[in-house]
């Protein structure tokens, strides 16, 4: 079962939330502590969404953070910021959380659906569902250039 969280909500998952967004996020530790204070501040105001994937037991399997990100053309977009996994689910449920991901979308008025992957579990979750790769994303720390460049 896919479940979106109220805001309301938060709080009772919030160290669920938390320790997925730490394990995921490619984040300095000086500014961890910062990142949450965000993003909880963003779950809080719905301008981020929660999406739990929790199995009849009530316990929970995948843990997903998305966001609508609108374009410079005006196409709003529904990103998956977080993709975390607590358990093992099968390619049906990946496939479910993904129908229900596109009906959201739809609902809201998004034209695709966007994730940048930071784990290889993340990758082959969006090639499991049939995302196409379009970008790579490169990153380096400022100051981290070489000199002779």
């Amino acid at each position: 079962m896919i479940i979106k969280l109220l805001p309301e909500q938060i709080p009772t998952y919030w160290e669920h939330i938390k320790f997925a967004l730490i394990k995921t996020m490619i984040i300095e530790p000086k500014s961890m502590e910062r990142y949450l204070i965000n993003i909880l501040s963003l779950l809080l105001t719905s301008r981020y969404q929660c999406w739990l994937a929790v199995s009849e037991e009530k316990k929970i399997h995948w843990l997903l953070i998305s966001r609508i990100y609108n374009g410079f053309g005006g196409e709003a977009y529904f990103f998956i910021e977080t993709l975390y996994g607590y358990a093992p689910i099968s390619v049906q449920t990946k496939e479910e959380i993904m129908k229900t991901m596109q009906k959201f979308a739809k609902e809201i008025g998004c034209t695709y659906i966007l994730c940048v992957p930071m784990s290889p579990l993340a990758v082959k979750v969006c090639q499991q569902v049939n995302m196409d790769e379009k970008a790579k994303i490169y990153m380096i720390k400022v100051g981290g250039l070489n000199e002779d460049i």
